[in-house]
């Protein structure tokens, strides 16, 4: 070698001189070098240095091994909740068709009496029932429902609707005389027979109000109507501006969110397929 030679030969061997001398160098490189083997391990086995191989999916397999038992747990709850959802369902229809109760002296003294003013669908005229019998069965209903509820301006079976009077009864017969004819014809001395709460309510049109009442057995509102559409009639009126079948015998009990909507009617069965629970007397 000449000298010139040696010389680029010992230049480029000193910086690994330098290294190998210095202990923390030394450990670095071992690292480094230690870690391109890795690399060239994992290339000549078809996989890239830098993933990580069988790792993430290992990693996957844990979380969901540790999620099953959560996953486990929420399906049983929905499946609880949905049992319990039912039971509640399948109590609230039992409780609501449980027999509701009423004293045997309240099916006598009613009172026939004019009704405070009201709208258009509310009663003119009407069989009040004692106070007792109207609290009791309100009661009733609130403990069973546990709904905020609003009880009628006033108890009663309407026995002419406000409507009914201004479209064909006003001119000719006075409510007065209305009031007589009710007591003429027997209605505060008829004995009234409950045969069902009914509710109405769950509208087509999504009105969410419901609408408590009782249905009787009256004979003596049917007579009573019918002497109205004659009494009309003798005075000059039409007849045929007044259906006796109109309304039904109907107590108002309770409603939510002020839902009494229309007095039942008593043809076609509409008022007997609200029926949910029997009235047994005491």
């Amino acid at each position: 070698m000449n000298g010139q030679a040696d010389a680029d030969v010992i230049s480029r061997l000193h910086p690994s001189r330098e290294v190998l001398g210095d202990t923390g160098a030394r450990r670095k490189h071992d690292e480094l070098e230690a870690k391109w083997r890795a690399g060239d391990q994992a290339q000549a086995a078809g996989a890239h240095p830098f993933r990580f191989g069988g790792g993430f999916s290992e990693l996957f397999e844990t979380f969901m091994v540790a999620l099953r038992p959560i996953l486990a747990k929420i399906a049983l709850g929905a499946v609880v909740l949905a049992v319990l959802s039912a039971l509640f369902l399948r109590t609230l229809r039992e409780t609501e068709s449980a027999p509701y109760r009423m004293r045997g002296e309240h099916r006598a003294g009613w009172t026939a009496t004019l009704a405070p003013a009201g709208g258009a669908a509310e009663p003119l005229l009407l069989l009040a029932p004692p106070r007792e019998l109207a609290m009791g069965l309100f009661q009733q209903v609130f403990e069973r429902t546990m709904e905020s509820m609003q009880a009628p301006a006033a108890y009663g079976i309407a026995l002419i609707l406000r409507r009914e009077f201004d479209a064909g009864l006003a001119g000719f017969v006075e409510p007065e005389m209305l009031l007589a004819l009710a007591r003429e014809t027997g209605l505060e001395s008829a004995q009234l027979d409950p045969y069902c709460l009914a509710v109405r309510g769950a509208a087509p049109d999504g009105d969410p109000r419901r609408t408590f009442y009782v249905l009787f057995d009256l004979p003596a509102l049917h007579r009573f109507r019918t002497a109205v559409g004659r009494l009309l009639e003798e005075r000059g009126g039409d007849p045929a501006t007044f259906d006796p079948t109109a309304v039904a015998p109907a107590l108002f009990i309770a409603a939510t969110d002020g839902g009494f909507r229309g007095w039942p009617a008593a043809g076609g069965g509409a008022a007997d397929r609200d029926c949910v629970a029997p009235i047994e007397m005491e």
